[in-house]
């Protein structure tokens, strides 16, 4: 039979009833949330005025090409107004958000107004990826970003149909701002040839489904034989003046940033011995 005393004497035997005795007495205090202003970029621990909404998760799908589709945000603080013109810290474009939606599990409804805490549903008028930051125009300001993790593996991407390029294009960007997949170009050939890497193979099905279903855009993939891939901390550094770059490719990311894809470790390790202060990083934030 199972006792009070018996309880006691194996939660403490590995440690338990002291951790959850003293998580008790001392309950964390909120955890206050890291912003840098936008005119300084510097990390500080502030807090913000009204309505900052942080990107949570990735849109919904849309069988229709042009469609818009929704994001969902949540409040962090102030009070949100759906007839209010907001402003979208990482574009630098004052909008309005039409048909808001409050999220609870299955659950939509359209709202007027919201509060710190809710999760609400808003159309994309194209603009949006995850991490983003809303605000109210006077109140300036930028969450800290959220990690992207560096994908495994990397396949070239060729469109079959070059007829319906803007199309490809567009399905291509809009997954990428999900965050399902990560897209790479050409260091010096910009869109013309797009490197798509993930973090399982099974997102390049996901991929191909999508594009030829949603967008109408048949493709094949290339698989490449790189299984690293680092982000360049100076983004001022001329890649392509570095040494030992055999069996390196240079790609830029969305924003422009340069990327170097790697067959292995070792290459690593021998292209930042020998490019003396170059700063390799195998993460960066959005």
């Amino acid at each position: 039979m199972l006792t009070r005393r018996s309880l006691t004497a194996a939660t403490d035997a590995i440690g338990l009833y002291v951790f959850i005795v003293s998580l008790y007495e001392s309950p964390p205090s909120r955890r206050e949330r890291h912003a840098a202003p936008l005119q300084w970029r510097v990390r500080s621990t502030r807090v913000h005025g009204n309505l900052p909404l942080r990107h949570g998760t990735s849109r919904t799908p849309s069988p229709t090409v042009g469609q818009s589709t929704s994001y969902v945000f949540c409040i962090c603080s102030g009070k949100f107004q759906a007839d209010k013109e907001v402003y979208h810290v990482q574009s630098g474009r004052k909008l309005r958000l039409s048909q808001p939606q409050q999220i609870m599990a299955q659950d939509r409804q359209v709202i007027s107004e919201a509060y710190a805490g809710d999760v609400i549903g808003v159309f994309d008028p194209g603009l949006f990826s995850i991490g983003d930051t809303i605000t109210m125009p006077g109140s300036k300001f930028e969450y800290e970003g959220i990690p992207t993790f560096a994908p495994e593996h990397f396949a070239r991407v060729i469109q079959l149909n070059s007829m319906k390029r803007k199309q490809f294009v567009k399905g291509i960007t809009q997954i990428a701002q999900e965050g399902a997949i990560q897209i790479f170009q050409e260091y010096t050939a910009g869109m013309s040839e797009i490197i798509v890497g993930v973090v399982g193979v099974l997102q390049f099905d996901v991929l191909k489904y999508r594009l030829e279903n949603e967008y109408g855009c048949e493709i094949r993939l290339e698989s490449l034989p790189y299984g690293f891939i680092r982000w360049v901390g100076d983004p001022t550094t001329d890649v392509t003046k570095l040494k030992r770059m055999n069996n390196v490719k240079a790609v830029k990311d969305m924003k422009g940033n340069p990327l170097l894809l790697f067959v292995n470790d070792w290459m690593i390790r021998m292209v930042l011995e020998d490019n003396e202060g170059l700063e390799l990083l195998e993460f960066k934030k959005n």
